[in-house]
């Protein structure tokens, strides 16, 4: 809009053209409300969130894994999960999961061996899915964590167990 004035120069209001935003406004609402909820949910998970960017070094992890992880969750931003974590698979494990992300392939179930300092031994297991952008270039991967190290100490229990009775 702009003023509007009289033949004298002396204002007498706007003038101008509106237009009904109503339905962008609450699709934007909607939108937002969409967004709190699934931070909430994300929060609330036992899992936790992460994020590459193109050259998979870690951009962002959720909460839950600073809970978990420690100090070393907080040092991963930046790199890779094979430097961060070289003996936490083995050559062929690491060859194989690179080869993944090269292809842009998705992936699941994929196990990591994490060592903390005070708590021992940690077992992580993660899946992902590429990203790319609006014009379709790749620009990394996000995914879920989750510490699978109970059920990988069971596991060794009962392989344990059995490698007994086996003697036996």
């Amino acid at each position: 809009g702009r003023a509007h004035r009289d033949e004298h120069g002396h204002f007498c209001g706007y003038e101008g053209v509106g237009r009904d935003v109503t339905e962008q406004r609450l699709a934007y609402l909607k939108l937002a409300e969409s967004e709190r909820r699934h931070a909430l949910m994300a929060e609330l998970s036992v899992d936790w969130y992460w994020q590459t960017d193109a050259e998979h070094r870690i951009e962002q992890i959720g909460a839950v894994a600073l809970e978990q992880l420690g100090d070393r969750a907080a040092e991963a931003i930046g790199q890779t999960r094979w430097a961060l974590h070289p003996d936490g698979a083995s050559e062929a494990e690491w060859t194989a999961h690179r080869g993944d992300l090269d292809a842009r392939r998705p992936f699941r179930g994929f196990e990591i061996a994490v060592r903390q300092p005070g708590r021992g031994l940690r077992w992580i297991a993660i899946g992902g899915q590429p990203r790319f952008d609006p014009r379709g270039a790749f620009i990394g991967y996000h995914g879920v964590g989750r510490d699978v190290t109970l059920r990988k100490r069971a596991e060794r229990v009962l392989l344990n167990r059995n490698q007994a009775l086996e003697r036996l």
